[in-house]
């Protein structure tokens, strides 16, 4: 019995360079597709943070301003509690 090591054939395929081209042409196109999807996305996530600080920025100028309106009606409704309870009652 010899000591020599069996080797393995090698893939039909790893000795076609016609399929390795092929192989390589197609992952090409597939991460041509996933870059272009990648920058959709990136687009999306980007425009949807746009709109959600707008959306935010809307939201406190919102909060602000009604604050300044609560503020003024209930200065207005305690005048209006005043006229309606007379001075003389404790």
């Amino acid at each position: 019995m010899s000591c020599m090591r069996l080797q393995q054939p090698r893939p039909i395929r790893r000795l076609n360079w016609v399929a390795q081209k092929q192989d390589l042409q197609n992952l090409n196109a597939r991460m041509k597709k996933y870059n272009t999807i990648m920058k959709a996305t990136d687009e999306v996530t980007s425009s949807i943070i746009s709109m959600m600080g707008g959306a935010i920025e809307d939201q406190k100028r919102a909060s602000s301003s009604n604050a300044g309106i609560s503020s003024h009606n209930l200065s207005e409704a305690d005048d209006d509690v005043k006229t309606l309870i007379p001075e003389s009652l404790p």
